[in-house]
């Protein structure tokens, strides 16, 4: 497997990917508001024999500076537990880190998220509009724990829910 930054020729197979892993769109929808608007720090695919099989996407958030957000990850179902997805993560946060940001939130499942670093309890002072229990920040450089911090989402975030 190999993991590499993505190209516009991915796209159509990064919505492949996405669709089948989440049963919708609109995860591939927020992608492609991410990319219009210019606000990717990072988007990264996995590909196996040649094929796209899984996907991940950090922005920046608004505020706090220097923060950013984990979304979508995918993994074509086909390839779920085959660490795909784990290692997706552990090079967008060593990427991030190269790169000098402070610090990543996610929405997602905590028991996959905890095993990379990232944790819910650090994040239970964040005012988010997702659910709390859902919210994990990992911190690049420094380990601040639980911090009080109102998250700005990019603009694309709201736009998919529309």
């Amino acid at each position: 497997m190999e993991i590499r930054s993505a190209t516009s020729d991915d796209f159509p197979a990064i919505d492949a990917v996405i669709l089948d892993a989440f049963g919708q769109v609109a995860e591939a929808h927020l992608c492609d508001i991410l990319r219009r608007d210019q606000q990717l720090v990072c988007e990264l695919v996995a590909v196996q024999d040649s094929m796209v099989v899984g996907h991940i996407v950090l922005s920046q958030f608004l505020a706090p500076d220097g923060w950013l957000v984990l979304a979508p990850l995918a993994v074509a179902p086909a390839h779920h537990r085959s660490g795909i997805g784990g290692a997706l993560i552990k090079e967008v946060k060593q990427r991030a880190t190269h790169l000098g940001w402070d610090a990543i939130v996610v929405l997602g499942a905590p028991a996959l998220y905890e095993r990379f670093g990232f944790s819910v309890a650090n994040a239970a002072n964040l005012i988010t509009p997702y659910p709390s229990e859902s919210t994990a920040l990992c911190w690049l450089k420094t380990d601040r724990g639980a911090v009080a911090a109102k998250l700005m989402y990019p603009d694309a975030f709201s736009q998919m829910e529309e």
